[in-house]
Formats: C-alpha cells, structure tokens, sequence
C-alpha cells in the first residue's frame, strides 16, 4: 500500500514519527512538505536523513500565510489528483483550506 502524507511544515519534533513511517515495512510512506517555516518552529535537516530515507520526502509544496498562518498549500491537489496512492493523510488544521 502507498500512502502519501502532507504536513505544511517538516518540524524537528516529529522526526521521531516521519523515520518510523518512512521505514515502515508495510506501507510505502511518501511525505510531502514545504521548506518554509511558521511560527519560529525549526525544521528538519534533511541531510540526517539516508539515502532511502531522502528518496521518501518530497519538498515540494509551497505555503501561502496570513497572519503567520498557513491557510493554502501549492500542489497538494494536484497530487492527490494524479497519484496512484491508496491513502492520503492531512494534518487537519482548521487554518489550512
């Protein structure tokens, strides 16, 4: 199973979470984020991660703000609409159209 996962920021925090589903032996993790940051929370140094790894994450959304927010982000309908995954998980935020 393939299963494509959107998050607008790729946070430090939850690297934890992210190595896990990228390795999972299951499901085919895909995660799809913006480089940009929000809210003074750091991001993720892609370099940490092994060449496997690297191969699952896909910087390519880009966020739109207001107010510091994100409320819209490029590429994620696309994807969803062009994508032979069988799931996709969103964060969702209330924030984010």
């Amino acid at each position: 199973m393939k299963v494509d996962f959107f998050t607008n920021i790729f946070s430090h925090y939850r690297l934890p979470i992210w190595r896990l589903l990228i390795n999972s032996k299951n499901i085919d993790f895909n995660i799809f984020y913006s480089q940009t940051t929000i809210e003074k929370i750091k991001s993720i140094d892609e370099s940490g991660f092994n060449n496997y790894e690297v191969k699952k994450l896909f910087p390519v959304l880009k966020n739109y703000t207001f107010l510091n927010k994100v409320f819209w982000q490029k590429g994620v309908i696309r994807r969803v609409l062009t994508s032979k995954s069988s799931g996709f998980i969103f964060l969702g935020e209330m924030t984010i159209i």
